[in-house]
């Protein structure tokens, strides 16, 4: 008899849990049209700037290089990322999934800061070619991007670490768990540790980044010689930059905050939770942006655009 109450109370929870996450989940649905609608655009946005810049561009140079591989990685969170998150919103109370947490929070950081870290890189190449040109320039720009790419991860690790499974207490003693900061590790001091890191990472690159375009601009406004197709490149990269800056501030801002503030984000009202959750997201809007900045500030690009979808307009290959 015992046995029959505590599956029927068990089934009572599970129900009320259910119940609790399918409200929740419709709460969040601003937020997953919002990432689902960046996802699409970003996946058609990134493929035909790897398409156009890897097939169709005949001089390989460093520019194309870092603009290919930056695609890359805005195609991963496109892919990757994104899908992940509109998961993690479909599930706010019923992700149990550990592993794939630890994977996703861990992916995602690593999007970011390789793609900060490829920022600066490009900053500096640009700083040596218009500011230093008779000296020694940067090449093997893969490799670059490969440090890049590594340097990241020493800064990106503790996401796979300090997330997973978070408890959370809901109506009527109702358990359930979210993708978020490992109970074992909420309320200590290693979550603001790595949050801080972040942050001080972000504003030393950003000013450096910063410093690098005045300096970069300055010069280009002197010199005579390409003047036109630096200021051409140098005003793509720059946007891109700045795009990048603004759209992961306010990420970087609110999980500091949440961090020092235990509770933050569960005080929210209805709006502010909806608010909260797209602006804490907003570094996804940097994934698709791309490909828009060079449509509108790349002439070329637009050309080979142009060219492609003839050729599959007209089943002939133009040279």
């Amino acid at each position: 008899m015992d046995l029959e109450v505590h599956d029927d109370n068990t089934t009572l929870l599970v129900l009320q849990l259910e119940s609790l996450n399918a409200h929740e989940a419709v709460r969040r649905l601003p937020l997953v049209i919002f990432i689902g609608l960046l996802s699409l655009f970003g996946i058609v946005g990134n493929l035909h700037v790897i398409i156009i810049f890897m097939c169709k561009y005949e001089h390989r140079s460093t520019y194309t290089v870092f603009v290919t591989c930056l695609a890359f990685l805005d195609l991963i969170g496109c892919c990757l990322n994104m899908p992940f998150e509109i998961v993690d919103n479909v599930l706010p109370f019923m992700f149990y999934n550990s592993a794939i947490c630890r994977i996703f929070r861990f992916s995602n950081t690593t999007v970011s800061v390789t793609s900060l870290f490829l920022m600066y890189v490009i900053a500096f190449e640009r700083y040596k070619k218009v500011c230093k040109p008779l000296k020694m320039q940067i090449s093997h720009a893969r490799r670059n991007a490969l440090l890049a790419f590594a340097l990241s991860i020493t800064v990106s690790w503790p996401s796979a670490v300090l997330n997973g499974h978070r408890t959370v207490i809901l109506k009527n003693n109702v358990t359930g768990s979210d993708c978020s900061t490992n109970d074992q590790f909420r309320g200590t001091i290693y979550p603001v540790i790595h949050s801080g890191l972040l942050f001080i990472t972000f504003i030393i690159s950003s000013v450096t980044l910063t410093i690098f375009y005045i300096v970069i601009g300055r010069a280009i406004q002197k010199s005579r010689i390409q003047r036109s197709a630096m200021m051409k490149v140098t005003k793509i990269l720059f946007l891109i930059t700045a795009l990048l800056i603004l759209t992961y501030l306010p990420h970087l801002i609110l999980v500091t905050i949440v961090s020092c503030s235990k509770g933050f984000d569960e005080k929210l009202g209805p709006v502010g939770s909806v608010i909260y959750r797209i602006a804490v997201r907003l570094y996804y809007v940097n994934n698709v942006v791309n490909p828009i900045i060079y449509s509108f500030c790349d002439k070329r690009f637009r050309k080979k655009c142009a060219q492609l979808y003839k050729c599959s307009w007209r089943g002939q290959i133009v040279p």
